[in-house]
């Protein structure tokens, strides 16, 4: 007869408590951020501006920070199902099952690109009313949300050079890209040299997180800590660390004029 004592049973029980609890406790503190591989901001290796902004957000506080570089669609699928906690890197889409950060986390200037000959015609943001105009994969739905008030005939491409190939060669009218992605195909490819820009607003790239408690908490402690974090020394470090001081610089603008 197998006799069981009591009090043994009551330490037991007490003892896979406090291990499903620390369980528990150590999922509440781990975040898993998952971003798309994007030159200078987040690298296959777990490197990079935006990894590096943001475990020096939640480090501070406790947190374990986790990080995957996942093809696009993958990791937002990820954050979509709570398979991840947060991405970076987002442009805002009202169709995705996430929240975004109250903030943007990096902003850059949205410019149009011509050529010279185009320059005679070129006035404000309306000259791009009713034009050709090619963007990369994945821009139109932010530019159509982000300029109603203009008719954009917008044609996406998979790569800047498809894209300067069009211009060069006047098959389409203009082209509409960030700043700092223009200078560095500048540096790549000449293809992308003897062109005009024109400032036309902001790309504004956000933090998401995912729809249930653990997200919920995250980003309120992210948008508690980012507006005041950005203006620090550490985050004018981490940008120029990784050739962004472009971006940092205009990210205080944005900041300053919104």
């Amino acid at each position: 007869m197998i006799t069981i004592n009591y009090f043994h049973l009551l330490g037991f029980i007490g003892l896979m408590a406090a291990n499903l609890c620390s369980a528990m406790d150590g999922h509440e503190h781990t975040i898993h951020v998952v971003g798309e591989e994007i030159l200078s901001t987040t690298n296959l290796n777990g490197t990079e501006q935006q990894f590096e902004v943001v475990r020096a957000i939640y480090e501070p506080l406790g947190y374990k920070v986790n990080t995957s570089v996942l093809p696009y669609k993958r990791a937002l699928k990820m954050v979509e199902n709570g398979s991840a906690d947060m991405m970076v890197g987002m442009l805002k889409d009202r169709q995705l099952r996430v929240n975004y950060s109250d903030s943007l986390h990096v902003a850059d200037k949205l410019i149009a690109i011509l050529t010279l000959d185009k320059l005679k015609e070129w006035q404000d943001v309306y000259s791009l009313e009713n034009k050709n105009i090619t963007v990369q994969s994945g821009f139109s739905t932010y530019l159509n949300e982000n300029f109603p008030q203009l008719k954009l005939n917008l044609m996406e491409v998979n790569s800047r050079e498809q894209a300067f190939n069009k211009l060069k060669f006047g098959h389409t009218d203009y082209l509409i890209d960030s700043e700092s992605s223009y200078v560095l195909a500048k540096k790549r490819n000449e293809l992308a040299t003897n062109f005009i820009t024109k400032h036309i607003g902001y790309l504004e790239v956000y933090a998401a997180f995912t729809i249930n408690d653990h997200g919920l908490k995250i980003k309120e402690e992210w948008d508690k800590s980012f507006l005041e974090f950005i203006y620090t020394n550490q985050a004018r470090d981490i940008f120029e660390k990784w050739g962004m001081a472009r971006e940092h610089r205009t990210t205080l603008e944005y900041f300053k004029k919104n």
